[in-house]
This record gives C-alpha cells, structure tokens and sequence, in this order.
C-alpha cells in the first residue's frame, strides 16, 4: 500500500520535528493501535502501553525511520512486534516468578531453610559476579532497584532491546549456575 499526499506531508513535517504533525498521527491511528494490541494482548492497560512505547519510539527515532508502506501498515507492523516482544518477556518473568516462588517457600526460619537460603544467594552472587558488567548492572537496576525496561534503557542511554538482551543474558547465566539448586529444591 502506498502512502497517500496527507499522510506523506504529515510524515515530512514530523521527520522535521513538527509536533503537531505528530499530534495529528497520534490522534489519527491511536485507538486502531489500542484494539490491535488488546486482539493480541487482551489487556487494556498493556495494549495502551504497547502503543505509548511505539509511538514515543517514533518521536524518538523519527529522522532514521524508513517507512517504505503505509504509516497505518508501518505502526501495525510495529505494534505487533512489540506485542510479540512484551508476551516474550512475560515468558521470562512468569519463568522468574515460579523461581521466586521455590525460594520464597524456603524462607522459614528453620536452621536448615537457613543454610539452603545462605547456598541460594552465595549462588546468584557468584552468578552475578560471572556476569559482563554491563548485564550485570542492567540486571541489577531491573531485580534489585525495580525499574522498567524502557527506564533502564533511559538512564543507561542504550535501546530498550538491549536491556532487554542483556536481561535474557543475566537470566541464562543465572539458570546456568542455579540449575542443579532448583531441581533439587523441587
């Protein structure tokens, strides 16, 4: 599909950092984004996200971006990766939650939960420590202090994918030195 005359002007002007240009996209394709994003997401509050993080990511990026189609197919597209993207990552974090869970269970105050707790976090130290600085810190801000993906990304000036690369390498490497921690605590 080509682009037509208004939606050609429209991507001028927002490449050349007009606003309103930008304000009129917005307002012209926000909610069809919103329902394309809850048929695949089917939660109101992660499909309006979803389509925020395209949409500032458009605004951000808008001298690079190659729209070679429609806007409208060009932000469906994106929308639908970044759903694939989120739905992989709530992969990851249910994976992390069930780990959790196994810890969680074991944090009696028995001297034996003691001493498997005190082996756990000897473990996921020294796992950290095996980490490149960079994953281990982006790891960090994301477990420890709480942050989100696009935060991260933010403070550390890189893209969200690469917080996101170097969270999926903080989980491997800590897998790989809890693996025989978690099946024998199952």
């Amino acid at each position: 599909m080509k682009i037509d005359h208004l939606e050609q002007t429209l991507l001028e002007q927002y490449r050349a950092g007009d606003s309103l240009a930008f304000a009129k996209i917005f307002l012209m394709y926000r909610s069809d984004l919103i329902l394309f994003a809850f048929s695949i997401l089917r939660n109101t509050h992660y499909a309006e996200e979803v389509v925020q993080d395209v949409f500032l990511k458009l605004w951000e990026e808008r001298e690079g971006i190659k729209i070679s189609s429609s806007l409208r197919s060009f932000l469906l597209r994106s929308v639908q990766n970044k759903c694939i993207d989120w739905l992989r990552h709530q992969k990851t974090v249910m994976k992390y939650g069930r780990d959790h869970q196994v810890v969680s269970s074991m944090q009696k105050n028995e001297p034996e939960s003691i001493l498997i707790k005190n082996e756990l976090e000897a473990r996921i130290e020294k796992a950290i420590k095996a980490m490149p600085a960079e994953v281990a810190f982006t790891f960090s801000l994301s477990r420890f202090e709480g942050l989100k993906y696009h935060e991260i990304a933010q403070k550390l000036k890189v893209s969200q994918r690469t917080v996101e690369d170097r969270i999926s390498k903080a989980l491997q490497i800590l897998r790989r030195f809890l693996k025989d921690y978690l099946l024998a605590a199952c």
